[in-house]
């Protein structure tokens, strides 16, 4: 039988010379190659675009604040930058990055091996995009005159499942022997291992051509100090395993092809093809924790009948309107979503999984409760819905549901705001650093608690979720006495949401003269003030805070709430209104603060003409919020609401003192908030200099002269 190697290209005639090859200088030449390569892109980024004003000492500038630098190449077009570290690497990759307010588009840097594929294979990809755009449609129609033919919709329901559902029975087959021959192969190396496959082909969720999840339990101990030397006898790591795992898989080049190892995933996975069961599979091996999570969602499908059946038409739904798949909303996140919607009071056919944890003796994985009772009562009496009127109940749940200050908790069945879920969890003695909260969305992992499992969506996962269940809502509501014609349309491809986000605004409010604002005359003499220009810093920034928080909510009268504070702004008051003896200020705690804004008006409209107050003792900003009161009076019943929400972001910077502000949309598709975005750019660094003008002026305090009372 011959023989292949993957790392070089080459095909060998038969066992022996492919074995001689392995054992040879340019295949372990190769292989360290491949190595050297992998440690370099997880210490290197890629940087494309680049800034029309950028140059070589101003951007190696600018990144060597991140961490030392190993080596970088700069060209006009793009920047590649080697660090000595990969801690540099991952904040950059997780966090928005500005360059004199340009942001930086940052992917993690690729570097070609030796038996990669060419770019010209890559080709068929692009001839064939046509043919699958209309094999689509052909799918859409065809499943269209499928469903068309049944006159009930319980029958119309019945054959959508039979048609886009594999069968549990042949899925259970097909999954044995995958394991089966995983088994075989990874005794080589684990002699104790398991195969064990989760996700889809336990719960019986997996719909045609889904792949099969497989976890790895290699049966020993695993070191967790990835940093240890790489030496078997210390205990295998997970980098030890997954490269072994690779080579095993790689070594039967005849039982698995296909072979695509992802190791800087979250949870690295190896993507192989069976040939035998003609199955695509993902291989995992870090913790079994997902098989738990399968288990609990195979039970909680038990409690209803109509679960299901709702949970499978969603999962298509979103696969068809591209909402799910790779690089998007997995399918575990879609799954816990509809959980969580189906736990709330209104449909109450779900309980708390915390009222499934009470149990007499309790198992634990790496410290989270994986075990659940099975003989919680059916909860089919609690809701005497339809599945339609369940199915349009999740989409009108998720279409204005606030996920940037709030964290989802199928554990208690409901949601928390962020502020307040992080101050119970901190009193506790505990932490909540892991769990991601300053992510645009936080959903939290009913077994391992410290897991936000949405916590890579970004603006655009969750402005196509939204908008694709408003459309959703439309068609339940249009089609209501149709009802027969409501599945096909939920799965036109026609529907699928063209992302279109618009760009952040930002702007500067720069300290300039009010640097020192609210200070004593006798501020350099206190002595128990540690850093005073620390605090110098902070107390304007939290001024200006709180004079950007009056201007949102009483000229623009938005809805405003905090989705992180890392400045403590609540609990820091100016020097005016608090004893700066009595509390220890040597240590910043941060300088970032985020908004959720949401309204319904233009009130930046109309504004010039409008009849002000001449007292003069009256601030700035008070007289621009008694304008919007008036324009207020005019429009509410009169003038079409008009949803407004974005996030406004406040960094403090330093050298010169000044604070960025970073608007960014959450609404889809909505050109509202470029106009109130540019109106704001325009005006509240204005506000803010007359605000801070009249105060001194008058020598008013911030509690007597801000925006609204304390």
């Amino acid at each position: 039988m011959s023989k292949r190697c993957e790392i070089c290209a080459i095909d060998f005639i038969d066992e022996y010379s492919f074995h001689g090859h392995l054992l040879g200088k340019k295949h372990t030449k190769k292989l360290e190659l491949m190595k050297l390569n992998l440690q370099r892109e997880q210490n290197s980024v890629f940087v494309s675009p680049m800034p029309p004003f950028a140059t070589p000492q101003l951007v190696v500038t600018f990144f060597s604040k991140f961490g030392p630098i190993q080596h970088y190449t700069f060209n006009p077009r793009y920047l590649i930058v080697e660090y000595k570290d990969k801690s540099p690497v991952e904040y950059l990759l997780s966090n928005p990055i500005y360059l004199n307010q340009w942001k930086l588009k940052i992917r993690r840097r690729r570097i070609e091996n030796p038996g990669d594929r060419r770019p010209e294979k890559r080709s068929p990809k692009k001839q064939n995009s046509i043919p699958e755009t209309n094999q689509e449609i052909e799918e859409a129609e065809a499943l269209r005159t499928t469903l068309g033919s049944e006159e009930a919709l319980e029958d119309q329901l019945t054959k959508f499942l039979s048609t886009v559902q594999r069968d549990d029975g042949e899925v259970q087959k097909l999954g044995a022997m995958v394991c089966s021959s995983l088994d075989r192969t990874m005794k080589q190396s684990f002699p104790r291992c398991r195969a064990i496959p989760f996700g889809s082909s336990v719960t019986g969720l997996s719909l045609v051509g889904s792949d099969l999840d497989v976890f790895l339990d290699i049966g020993e101990q695993i070191v967790e100090d990835e940093e240890s030397p790489p030496v078997q006898r210390l205990g295998w790591t997970p980098k030890t395993i997954f490269k072994e795992v690779k080579t095993l898989l790689f070594r039967n080049a005849g039982t698995f092809t296909k072979i695509v190892p992802i190791p800087m995933a979250k949870i690295p996975v190896i993507k192989f093809h069976h040939t035998l069961s003609k199955m695509d599979c993902d291989i995992s091996f870090k913790h079994g924790l997902g098989v738990h999570n399968s288990q609990l969602i195979k039970y909680l499908l038990t409690l209803d009948s109509r679960i299901k059946p709702l949970v499978l038409v969603l999962k298509y739904w979103a696969k068809k309107l591209d909402i799910s798949g790779s690089g998007k909303i997995n399918n575990y996140s879609l799954v816990m979503l509809i959980v969580f919607y189906l736990q709330q009071p209104s449909v109450n056919l779900l309980p708390a999984i915390r009222e499934l944890q009470k149990v007499h003796e309790r198992v634990y994985i790496r410290g989270w409760q994986v075990n659940f009772t099975t003989n919680y009562p059916s909860t089919s009496k609690n809701n005497s819905s339809s599945i339609l009127e369940l199915l349009e109940g999740f989409f009108k749940f998720y279409s204005d549901f606030d996920f940037s200050t709030t964290i989802i908790c199928p554990l208690e069945g409901k949601s928390f705001l962020r502020e307040e879920f992080k101050r119970e969890i901190e009193e506790r003695g505990g932490s909540v650093e892991s769990l991601r909260l300053t992510r645009c969305a936080c959903l939290q992992d009913p077994i391992q608690l410290d897991h936000n499992i949405i916590s890579g969506w970004g603006s655009k996962e969750l402005q196509g979720l939204r908008f694709s269940c408003l459309q959703a809502v439309e068609i339940c509501q249009s089609l209501g006495e149709s009802p027969l014609r409501i599945l096909p349309k939920l799965f036109d491809p026609a529907l699928k949401v063209k992302t279109k986000k618009a760009k952040p605004v930002s702007f500067v409010i720069p300290a300039g003269k009010f640097e020192r604002f609210g200070l004593p005359e006798d501020f350099e003499e206190m002595s128990d003030v540690g850093d005073k220009q620390m605090f110098i810093e902070k107390n304007w920034f939290c001024t200006v805070y709180r004079l950007l928080e009056a201007i949102l909510k009483r000229i623009f009268m938005f809805e405003v709430q905090i989705v992180y504070d890392k400045v403590g702004v609540k609990q820091m008051k100016v020097v005016e209104e608090d004893d700066v003896h009595s509390k220890d200020r040597d240590h910043d705690e941060g300088s970032r603060i985020m908004l959720s804004c949401s309204g319904k008006y233009f009130l930046n409209r109309a504004r010039k003409g409008k009849r002000q107050t001449l007292d003069p003792s009256v601030s700035p900003i008070e007289k621009e919020a008694l304008i919007s009161e008036q324009i207020m009076k005019d429009v509410v019943g009169k003038v079409k609401e008009v949803p407004i929400k974005f996030e406004c972001l406040l960094v403090k910077k330093s050298k010169p003192l000044e604070a960025l502000v970073v608007l960014t949309d959450q609404q889809f598709n909505n050109k509202s908030f470029g106009e109130i975005a540019g109106f704001m750019r325009g005006k509240v660094c204005t506000w803010v200099e007359k605000e801070l003008m009249h105060m001194v002026q008058f020598k008013k305090t911030f509690a007597q002269d801000r925006g609204e009372k304390s």
